[in-house]
């Protein structure tokens, strides 16, 4: 009889905490077994593991770290979902329901607005923030939390913003649109987008007559937002 239950003996402890830091190596758990598995399921190497995996959850993975999700590394929830989705190996201990539902989740990485700069969480900073994912986004989507009054009243302090496409070229086609933007320095807003004085160059607008634009600054990205959840 066919069950959604993808428990398997082997894998049922070790399962998706915080990873944690250790101060020397860490005995192998039934999920590292798993992660092993996964990659010869697949016939994957660790490094296309790695390059998918950064490329799904928008934080950085290098071959060393899915090694050691191998050998002892704990694995995160949504870790686990992104291997096994790439791999066909289902997780184990997890009905496809709860596996949909970790897969429709989506990180609020960080924070824009009022001149500050997105700020990428990692692992030293805690458990990060989800929401369930809205209608109609790809599956790159990402939020960030507005912080600041900067496009007030056109958006809100603590509002969320999901965007998941980003674009690499033809700024000129995004002008008069809210976007989030990053700079050439590192530098990412919530801004409208203005042609500036030069080609090349554009002018970041605020929606708040007290904040002044920030003007003539290169880009390296745009992405449209593609939801807004208020804070309200």
């Amino acid at each position: 009889m066919e069950t959604d239950d993808c428990s398997d003996g082997r894998y049922n402890s070790g399962m998706v905490k915080k990873p944690k830091k250790a101060a020397g190596p860490q005995p192998a758990k039934p999920i590292n077994q798993w992660v092993r598995d996964a990659l010869a399921h697949a016939d994957m190497a660790q490094a296309e593991m790695a390059r998918l995996l950064t490329e799904r959850l928008r934080r950085s993975y290098d071959r060393s770290i899915v090694n050691k999700m191998t050998i002892g590394r704990e694995v995160s929830a949504d870790e686990a979902s992104i291997i096994a989705d790439i791999t066909g190996l289902p997780v184990p201990g997890y009905t496809a329901a709860e596996l949909n539902k970790i897969l429709r989740e989506i990180k609020v990485v960080g924070y824009v607005g009022a001149g500050e700069q997105v700020l990428a969480f990692d692992e030293s900073m805690g458990e990060q923030e989800t929401i369930e994912e809205p209608p109609n986004v790809g599956p790159n989507a990402v939020a960030v939390r507005v912080r600041g009054d900067s496009m007030f009243p056109e958006l809100d302090p603590d509002d969320v913003l999901v965007y998941d496409t980003r674009y690499e070229s033809n700024f000129d086609n995004f002008v008069g649109r809210r976007l989030i933007i990053s700079l050439q320095d590192g530098r990412q807003f919530v801004k409208r987008l203005k042609k500036g004085s030069a080609k090349d160059l554009y002018t970041l607008v605020s929606s708040n007559p007290r904040e002044r634009d920030i003007e003539d600054v290169t880009i390296e990205w745009v992405a449209p937002i593609a939801w807004i959840k208020p804070r309200w």
